[in-house]
């Protein structure tokens, strides 16, 4: 019984604290950092209506708060553009506790500047990363930082698993809690959710097609059935070693078809971070194995 016990504490360190490899969470650092790139350009048009005192701004505080008051739209443009330099800075994991922490401040501001009154699950998601990247050490591998001391690019030092796990368990519990919101709501019974989903605010010129189609009300029923059914075992089946590969495809295909259909599109910030359902030793492995491959290449040439 004490050896029993023993071994499970030790499973249980191992699973939270082991020290890895770095290149999963370095990996996901570089994707996640180029798609908050491309999410906050998509402001820049935009910047004087949406940030500063010369736009259409629904303060989360009021005004005794006067360095959360909208600025002018000088301030307001080199704000932006020190938000654009920390999201480059933390896709080449240079300068990592100031462009990380610099990041979480900036987010946060900018979320008191109307774009509270948008804080859905996606933007706390993105909210929460930037924070366990600030603590972590995500910069150990494939980052200036590891140019710089260790003198390589691709140089890297074993890093705590925590951060890894607490990404996954979030991502988890993200799709378990959605999915089970639609098996629970009422309006989530019947088929015709989909139809309203694909005529709703989001429409595009192909969803209303799609939802034009002469189907029977039998046939959109078990479209929501079988979407109910692969939303519930999805976050499981993510776990599941033999099966991650089928589940990992579709939840991209899933996420492609909403931004494409429907023009949902923010939540392809959780593409690189389904890498870290693997081990750290396999994406490691697999790095080696490309790295051995493109050696081998460039000799032949």
């Amino acid at each position: 019984m004490a050896h029993r016990i023993s071994n499970i504490i030790k499973q249980w360190n191992v699973f939270w604290g082991a020290a890895v490899e770095p290149h999963a969470l370095a990996i996901a650092r570089i994707g996640f950092g180029l798609f908050l790139l491309v999410y906050w350009i998509g402001f820049s048009g935009n910047v004087p209506e949406l940030f500063s005192n010369k736009g259409v701004i629904f303060t989360y505080y009021n005004s005794s708060y006067w360095f959360l008051y909208p600025p002018s739209m000088v301030i307001a443009y080199s704000i932006y553009a020190v938000s654009i330099a920390c999201i480059l800075l933390f896709i080449v994991g240079a300068y990592w506790r100031f462009t990380t922490i610099t990041l979480v401040i900036l987010a946060w501001y900018y979320w008191q500047l109307q774009l509270h009154m948008f804080f859905n699950s996606y933007s706390r998601l993105l909210f929460e990363l930037l924070i366990v990247f600030a603590l972590s050490n995500a910069h150990y591998t494939y980052s200036f930082f590891a140019k710089q001391r260790w003198g390589s690019f691709t140089a890297w030092k074993p890093i705590c698993i925590l951060w890894q796990r607490i990404i996954t368990l979030q991502i988890t519990a993200t799709y378990f809690a959605v999915s089970w919101q639609k098996i629970i709501l009422p309006d989530w019974e019947t088929g015709d959710v989909l139809v309203y989903t694909l005529v709703s605010i989001w429409s595009t010129p192909l969803s209303i097609w799609l939802a034009q189609l002469p189907l029977t009300h039998t046939a959109w029923n078990l479209v929501l059935r079988l979407f109910l059914y692969w939303e519930t075992l999805l976050p499981f089946g993510l776990w599941h070693k033999k099966t991650r590969v089928f589940w990992i495809i579709t939840a991209i295909l899933f996420h492609l078809f909403n931004g494409i259909i429907i023009t949902i599109w923010w939540f392809y910030f959780l593409f690189p971070f389904y890498i870290l359902f693997y081990s750290p030793s396999e994406v490691y492995a697999f790095t080696q194995h490309v790295g051995k491959r493109r050696r081998k290449i460039a000799q032949v040439a």
